[in-house]
């Protein structure tokens, strides 16, 4: 069997619109994937396993977890506590009301998020009840803040330590001091 230009070409296009379908399919299937759009209900997770929330028939869909936002740009250091006086949350605001502290602190691209007796905030600023909540649900930490638990999580978005009873900063900043991405210098 001989193979003519016009069966040559014929078959070329037809590989090539196979492939630029398969192409199309992928990437309709990605960004659904990456929008949270999810057929079944269940709360869609990003390829880092963050809580994306659809935000009607799946055509857009905003991302609630404040920390998909700091995904490659900080270390959030979420300290969840039933109460304002609680030594966890009062040890690590002192320290950072040190200059000392908080120089640390920025130097490793951190930022503090806190909840305290369900009142989510990020470096000062109220955090939604949606937003609370899927902080709260991503590090599977208690949304009556017991017991008090301080959790570093990197800038992967992954949970990296946690801390209950008394805040040790100094043992964060070492954590962070021996991260590959910090050693890189960033």
């Amino acid at each position: 069997m001989t193979l003519t230009d016009a069966s040559l070409r014929t078959l070329f296009y037809v590989l090539f619109f196979t492939i630029l379908t398969l192409m199309a399919l992928s990437y309709a299937y990605a960004s659904s994937v990456a929008s949270g759009a999810a057929a079944d209900g269940v709360p869609a997770r990003d390829a880092g396993g963050t809580l994306m929330r659809s935000t009607g028939g799946g055509a857009t869909a905003q991302p609630q977890n404040p920390l998909i936002a700091e995904r490659w740009q900080t270390r959030p250091l979420v300290v969840v506590a039933p109460a304002a006086n609680d030594p966890l949350l009062r040890g690590v605001t002192d320290t950072l009301d040190q200059p000392a502290g908080r120089a640390a602190f920025d130097d490793r691209d951190m930022v503090l998020f806190t909840v305290v007796d369900g009142d989510g905030r990020r470096e000062g600023r109220r955090l939604s009840a949606d937003q609370t909540r899927a902080l709260l649900r991503a590090l599977d930490l208690p949304e009556d803040g017991k017991p008090a638990t301080l959790v570093l999580v990197g800038k992967d978005g992954g949970a990296k330590l946690a801390q209950r009873g008394r805040a040790d900063l100094q043992a964060v900043f070492a954590e962070i001091d021996g991260m590959p991405m910090r050693q890189n210098g960033r």
